[in-house]
């Protein structure tokens, strides 16, 4: 194993994102799963609702 010369920028990248706790970055990218869902349920409810109030008129 040769420590000649700058590391590769992938070697860094991994250093820097192994830094952070990996329960950390889990409970962002579930926070990130649970906005995306509530934002589609969301949007599922106000398209029914509205397809609704355009049924009973």
């Amino acid at each position: 194993m040769r420590r000649r010369g700058p590391p590769p920028p992938a070697a860094s990248a991994v250093r820097v994102v192994s830094r952070f706790p990996l329960r950390r970055r889990f409970c962002c990218l579930v926070q990130l799963q649970q906005l995306i869902i509530l934002t589609t349920i969301v949007a599922a409810a106000a398209h029914a609702s509205t397809k609704l109030t355009e049924d009973e008129t």
